[in-house]
């Protein structure tokens, strides 16, 4: 599995590490680091070769796994020395490819330098030495940090696009991208892929996807893989007639009454109550605005004592935190209905990474709070006290910022 990523640069900290040497620059080189084919933007290294050209036509690929493995034998690499080619028939392939007219570009996720598990410098000399090896004019792009650079983002490829190939447009009918990462199950030796990043990459370009063995040999591409639950791209081609018309009518109440928002973190909740449920006059309590259930229960009684409406945006995923607010409103004597958020588990995590690339400001749920959600879940049902329950499903605003990035595959698997 490739070490996990967070949101900043971090320095190496005591946290229990892997049981290997951390590269370092302190080691004997075999050759210096020659800076001038170095570019360092906020999260991206960027190596070009002094004979690399522009091409319309770009094989991408890569590194760990599908162009070198540790020689050691090791899972990971115990320092900037150990590697080697994954097989005899890289160097043979890649000239193919070059001969052709293709431009070799390596786009790698390298988190592991900012986590502290490797230094800069050994890193950059370790690529140099990998192109030696190669033989070949390579560019090289290596992501460093949890952004819009990250694959399965295509934020390397941007920057190949607009910055890196001397303004030759890319013909993406010409073009593809050879990676390890393809969401295969495991088979014979083969153990089963860590995620589905470099397939979802591809997709997320518009580009051909080959797995290493089919680049490396011509084998025949029938390996079975598996996709993320979680399809952005099907947004796109929903209409807002459609989404809307699944929309069940909510009109101004006629009387008192409390709505339990149910639903996984960004799943929608406060977007929906803030547009549809506050215009109507509904009284919004959140615990990310209170704090605590308690002062979310406290609040929602002065409410209902002031004659308002109440709607609780909070997650309310299982019985016992509905039933707070049910005992509520009984002692009020008004009826309460449940909003049961359509957005699945998968789709709440798209959202929340979403979040977090287009809203700097934004505090991160773990992904252990969406599993802790998950477990802890027990569907609502009229038994506990519910008037109604109504299933609210999520519309996207085709026309809101940064829709086109909505829609591509934000996460690893």
């Amino acid at each position: 599995m490739k070490r996990q990523a967070t949101d900043q640069v971090e320095k190496p900290t005591k946290t229990k590490m892997r049981q290997t040497t951390l590269f370092s620059s302190d080691n004997p080189a075999s050759q210096p680091v020659n800076e001038e084919l170095w570019e360092t933007t906020t999260s991206l290294l960027v190596y070009t070769h002094p004979k690399c050209q522009p091409s319309s036509k770009i094989l991408g690929l890569d590194l760990d796994g599908t162009v070198i493995v540790p020689s050691s034998g090791k899972v990971f690499p115990k320092d900037y020395t150990d590697w080697k080619l994954i097989n005899n028939n890289v160097v043979l392939k890649l000239k193919e490819y070059f001969d052709k007219g293709y431009k070799i570009v390596l786009l790698s996720n390298q988190r592991g330098i900012t986590k502290g598990y490797q230094d800069i410098p050994s890193f950059k000399i370790k690529i140099q030495n990998i192109v030696d090896k190669l033989n070949i004019p390579v560019q090289a792009m290596f992501s460093i940090l949890e952004d819009k650079n990250r694959k399965p983002l295509t934020g390397m490829w941007d920057y190949l696009a607009e910055k890196g190939n001397s303004g030759v447009p890319i013909d993406l009918s010409e073009s593809l991208y050879s990676g390890d990462a393809a969401g295969r199950p495991a088979s014979g030796n083969r153990k089963k892929d860590h995620s589905c990043c470099d397939r979802l990459f591809a997709l997320n370009i518009g580009i051909r996807f080959v797995t290493p063995e089919v680049l490396w040999f011509d084998q025949p591409d029938t390996e079975k893989f598996e996709m993320p639950k979680f399809n952005p791209t099907e947004l796109l081609w929903s209409t807002d007639l459609e989404a809307n018309s699944k929309l069940p009518l909510i009109e101004k109440p006629n009387q008192l009454e409390l709505i339990l928002m149910v639903g996984y973190p960004a799943s929608g909740k406060s977007h929906f109550c803030s547009q549809v449920l506050a215009p109507l006059g509904y009284e919004i309590i959140s615990r990310d605005a209170l704090g605590t259930w308690q002062k979310c229960a406290h609040a929602t009684e002065q409410a209902i004592a002031k004659k308002l409406s109440v709607v609780v945006d909070n997650t309310n995923m299982d019985v016992e935190s509905r039933s707070r607010y049910i005992k509520i409103a009984k002692i009020w004597d008004i009826p309460v209905r449940c909003f049961l958020l359509e957005t699945s588990y998968e789709h709440a995590q798209h959202n929340e990474k979403f979040r977090a690339l287009t809203n700097p400001s934004h505090k991160p749920i773990s992904s252990m709070v969406f599993s802790m959600m998950k477990s802890k879940y027990q569907e609502p049902t009229v038994q506990e006290g519910f008037h109604e329950i109504l299933t609210i499903p999520f519309i996207l605003d085709i026309n809101m910022q940064h829709a086109a990035l909505y829609c591509k595959y934000l996460l690893e698997k």
